[in-house]
């Protein structure tokens, strides 16, 4: 029996997911993303031409980003390291564009990775040092103490800068909470995933053992289906009725491990049913003996043919079970008896026994109703097919005896001999024929097994057949006999055309008639003209039937 095992159990929470690695996870995404980015706009400013300065902390920030990405450091080394180059590409922004450039969304990108990467806090430690920063530079620039390396870039006023750094500090506040309250709601949903989880782990364990017990009612139902489609292919392939009875229930019997598996055939009126095979000694014996039984409401038989239901006993002193075999075999502790079905009508009773006892569901006994009415199925097939080869051969004797009729009366009135000699082809009669037997070859024409003429080949003086031409001359009389009966056909065919329309130009002149004489005057002129017609009389009325070749004072 195969066994199945449960896929392992899920892990805790704390195992399954662990926040750390996610950030570890997270950082390596977004310096390997930086990383392309990066180099990316490096190319860019060195196509466009940018400052020197600019292309030097660009080039000296890729750097860094680049051995921060390959070299294997510690997680808060790598992580400051980021902000680091966030916030030194910020000042570059003040320096380079002061206020209206991208170095307010440096630092408010440096506020989320803080808070992404390590907590809120560092998010708010970041938020507070971008506002100094902008203090700070605003009070540079518009002090003149720094000059914009833009020259087309205005330093802006004061409202600008207090505006651009009270922006800065909203936007960062919104995202220090916004984030502090997503890690506050995964908090809450790993707790309950892991009270969730507790509870799959225990119920996981009584599933385990519902899924075994399940997978081996799957696997005895398979090995039952196997076993079935089995027989039901082997006795398929059979067309002698006995033969397959025989080897229905002696592999029923080797496959499902029953001691005794019997088959039995009812009479048309389903009143007695015969013993046609059995698979146990003295099931065998029985059937020598000619065993049989009648039907009745107080056997299995009966109820089986009448409630066309199986009958299932495990009792050994059952009466009803007894009377199946009328205590001809051991007595047995399991016996299911099915009936054999055939398009509704019951045909017969499969009876399988078995010493053990055994319990089967109601699946395992619906896959044995389902071989015995392939088995019955099988019958009914062979039985089919010995009709209709009966059928065949009665139909090929009919054809046989009916081309011979046929051929009878078509050569009745017809000389068909026809001799081809150097001098040309002429119709002779049959008896003026001078192949002689030592150099004649002589080949019968057959026409569905029925001989219709001969054709006959006179050779020279030392002429000796060879096989070969032997059996050229038979192709070619075959060909020769198909081609006449072809004729033949033709000619028939076309004389029933002919009188076909005779009938119907006498049909149509005679619906012209509108009188009585008009209409008989009409159908004997049009009967007279008939090959072979010498005198037509066509009479209303009262007449003696005539004799043969006498006339009659009627209408000519």
């Amino acid at each position: 029996m195969s066994q199945t095992t449960i896929s392992s159990i899920p892990e805790s929470p704390s195992s399954t997911f662990n926040y750390g690695k996610w950030r570890e996870g997270f950082l390596r995404a977004i310096l390997i993303g930086a990383a392309i980015f990066g180099f990316i706009a490096l190319t860019a400013n060195f196509l466009t031409g940018a400052d020197t300065s600019d292309l030097i902390t660009y080039s000296t920030a890729f750097v860094i980003l680049v051995l921060t990405v390959l070299i294997p450091l510690p997680y808060w080394f790598k992580a400051l390291v980021f902000l680091a180059l966030e916030y030194v590409l910020a000042i570059s922004g003040f320096i380079d564009t002061g206020l209206w450039g991208d170095s307010r969304v440096f630092l408010l990108a440096l506020v989320i990775t803080a808070c992404l990467l390590f907590s809120p806090l560092a998010g708010i430690i970041s938020a507070i040092v971008g506002t100094l920063t902008t203090a700070l530079f605003g009070w540079l620039i518009l002090t003149s103490q720094v000059q914009l390396t833009s020259n087309n870039m205005p330093p802006g006023a004061f409202a600008d800068w207090l505006t651009g750094a009270l922006t800065n500090i909203l936007l960062s506040v919104v995202v220090i909470i916004g984030l502090r309250l997503v890690q506050r709601e995964f908090e809450r949903a790993r707790e309950q995933a892991g009270s969730t989880l507790r509870d799959v782990q225990e119920e996981s364990k009584d599933l385990e053992l519902r899924v075994q017990e399940r997978t081996n009612e799957l696997s005895q139902k398979s090995e039952l289906l196997r076993s079935s489609s089995f027989i039901a292919r082997n006795v398929a392939e059979l067309q002698d009725v006995s033969t397959l009875l025989e080897k229905a229930v002696r592999l029923t019997a080797d496959l499902f491990g029953f001691y005794h598996v019997a088959i039995y055939l009812f009479d048309e009126e389903r009143r007695i049913a015969f013993l046609q095979a059995a698979s146990s000694d003295i099931g065998k014996k029985m059937l020598e003996s000619g065993f049989q039984i009648e039907s009745n409401p107080k056997n299995v038989t009966g109820y089986v043919s009448e409630q066309n239901k199986s009958y299932i006993s495990i009792d050994a002193q059952d009466a009803k079970a007894r009377l199946t075999s009328e205590g001809k075999l051991e007595l047995c502790h399991w016996q299911l008896a099915i009936p054999l079905n055939v398009r509704g009508k019951i045909t017969g009773i499969m009876d399988l026994q078995s010493r053990e006892s055994r319990v089967f569901n109601q699946d395992e006994i619906e896959i044995l109703q389902s071989l015995a009415d392939q088995i019955a199925i099988s019958i009914e097939s062979a039985h089919l097919i010995g009709d209709t080869q009966a059928f065949v051969s009665e139909l090929e004797s009919l054809t046989v005896q009916q081309t011979k009729d046929i051929w009878e009366r078509y050569l009745e009135k017809r000389n068909l001999v026809y001799q081809y000699t150097p001098s040309g082809t002429k119709l002779i009669n049959p008896h003026q024929s001078k192949i002689t037997a030592k150099n004649g070859l002589q080949v019968p024409l057959r026409l569905r097994g029925q001989t219709i003429g001969m054709l006959t080949l006179q050779g020279k003086e030392a002429t000796k057949w060879t096989e070969r031409e032997r059996d050229l001359t038979e192709k070619v009389a075959t060909q020769v006999a198909l081609a006449l009966d072809n004729s033949r056909l033709l000619e028939e065919t076309r004389q029933r055309a002919i009188q076909q329309q005779t009938v119907n130009e006498i049909s149509a002149r005679l619906s012209r008639s509108l009188d009585v004489d008009t209409l008989l005057r009409t159908a004997a002129r049009e009967l007279g003209t008939l090959p072979e017609v010498a005198e037509v009389s066509v009479v209303v009325g009262e007449v003696k039937e005539l004799k043969p070749n006498t006339t009659s004072d009627g209408h000519q």
